[in-house]
Order: structure tokens, then sequence, then C-alpha cells
């Protein structure tokens, strides 16, 4: 446009923040910070999976999600197959890529149980 020709274009990227709430299923309160806990039988789609790692950024430091699965090595529907061995990414390795915390329900009542001593 010759009128804006000695202006810059698209001059530099401006970060901005959606408000959201979260809610999670239960709350912990433990001697070594508060564990807020996701009870999931599978993520709906990417931007629900998503969420997760926005919200972690926003809590404070003293706070955790931690991640109960109905069935750790349940595939994600919505992943791709990977390419090598065409399988597709289970909620287990979603959450260890992501460095939450996570567990079934025999492993999360251990863990449940030593917080509580």
């Amino acid at each position: 446009m010759g009128l804006l020709k000695d202006e810059e274009f698209h001059p530099e990227k401006v970060s901005y923040t959606v408000e959201r709430k979260y809610e999670p299923d239960f709350k912990i309160k433990h001697k070594d910070g508060v564990y807020l806990l996701e009870f999931k039988g599978y993520f709906r789609d990417n931007p629900e999976a998503s969420k997760y790692k926005w919200v972690r950024k926003a809590l404070p430091e003293d706070h955790e999600i931690l991640f109960v699965f109905d069935k750790v090595d349940k595939p994600i529907h919505f992943k791709p197959k990977r390419k090598g061995c065409g399988t597709k990414m289970t909620h287990g390795q979603w959450a260890f890529k992501n460095g939450f915390r996570f567990f079934d329900e025999s492993t999360f009542t251990e863990f449940y149980r030593e917080i509580e001593k």
C-alpha cells in the first residue's frame, strides 16, 4: 500500500492471555505443597490436553497437577500414528513427555496412603 510504504509491516509479535477458570477434580493440601488431581478416562481433544500445560504455568510454585488415568496405556484417539512404530501416543506417555506425574488407580492409592502419613 503506497500510503504505508515506509512503515514496518508485521513488526513484532505481542503475547496475550485469554483468561479461563480451571477446576480440578480434587485438591489435597500436603506439607510438601498442594496437589490438584485430575481423574481422566481420556482426553476429548487436543485443546483439552493442552490446557493443563497452560494451567501449570499459572499455578503457584507449591502446586502440582497430578493425573489419575483410568487406563494409562490407552492411546490418545486424536493423536496421529507415530512413524516407525505405527502406534499412537498413550495418556501416560503424554503425561511423561509433558512433565506431569501420573498414576492409575492402584499406584495412586499407594501414593495417597504414603502422603497421608
